[in-house]
Parts: C-alpha cells; sequence; structure tokens
C-alpha cells in the first residue's frame, strides 16, 4: 500500500510540474527572436504519418522521440501578410518534458514557427506548444504580420 500511496504522490507531482500557459503569436515570435537559428513563419497544411507520433507515457521521464518526415503546403510571412506560396518537406520534431510529449495534426491548417537547421526546416513541437496554432483566425494572420513588422504589442480584434 505505501508504494500505491509514493506512486500516487509522484504522479501528482509530475502532474503540477507541467503547467502550461496558452501561447500566443507574439509570445512565440518574441521567443523566436532568442534563438540563434532562422525562423520562418509559415502558414498553411503540415502532413505526415501521425502514427508515428510519441504516445504519452506516465513512466517515462522524459526523452527524446524520432523526427518525423513531412511535407509542408503553404504560404511563407513577408511583411505584407502570408503571400509567399510555400512548399518543401520538413521534419516534425516532437518534444518531451517527463511524460508529456507534444504532438501534431496532419493536414490541418495551421501558423507554424520553422526552425533552420542547416539544408534542413525543422518544426518543434514542445509539450506545452508554443509552435503550432491551429484554428487560424484572421486575428493571427494580423498579429504575426504585427510582429513580422516590429510592433507585437498591437492590440488587433477580430
Amino acid at each position: 500500500m505505501r508504494w500505491l500511496i509514493a506512486a500516487l504522490v509522484l504522479l501528482a507531482t509530475d502532474a503540477a510540474a507541467l503547467s502550461c500557459m496558452r501561447p500566443t503569436i507574439a509570445d512565440s515570435f518574441a521567443r523566436a527572436e532568442d534563438v540563434p537559428e532562422d525562423i520562418y513563419l509559415l502558414k498553411g497544411k503540415l502532413t505526415f504519418d501521425e502514427r508515428l507520433l510519441p504516445e504519452t507515457d506516465m513512466l517515462n521521464d522524459g526523452w527524446t522521440p524520432s523526427p518525423i518526415a513531412a511535407e509542408f503546403k503553404g504560404f511563407a510571412l513577408n511583411r505584407e501578410g502570408f503571400t509567399t506560396r510555400y512548399a518543401r518537406a520538413v521534419t516534425l520534431q516532437p518534444l518531451c518534458v517527463g511524460p508529456w510529449c507534444g504532438g501534431a495534426a496532419s493536414g490541418e491548417e495551421a501558423i507554424i514557427f520553422a526552425k533552420v537547421v542547416g539544408s534542413d526546416l525543422v518544426i518543434e513541437a514542445p509539450a506545452c506548444g508554443g509552435t503550432i496554432f491551429y484554428n487560424v483566425t484572421r486575428a493571427m494572420e494580423q498579429q504575426a504580420v504585427a510582429c513580422m513588422n516590429g510592433d507585437c504589442s498591437a492590440q488587433l480584434l477580430e
């Protein structure tokens, strides 16, 4: 019985440890400015085999899942908006924190922050999100353009 109580306490501690704030385009844009790699901001569809995504494992203490080959088709952001057609092979890299892993949805429209790594384009999917935004709205697109033009603080309405 003691081991069961200890296990429940550990699980409760782990559950409390991953407390994610809902990311915004502006938050992610600010974080992207702090990484040494170039970041592309894309809007479109990422397609890949969803069966390759890692499953959540409550016994897992953190690991890096295998990268997943994917295709992106859509548009890249420029100062006028998402107007530059863009399509290429990319790598989706789920990231884990403890037993929680980030994921993605194949074939769903999204705004995506993609990192240039050598000659590859890598889309990281962290456990707390912040690199792939689904349910794209006009306000999200406007926020991305405002950030691109140096004004992430702009409050834009739908």
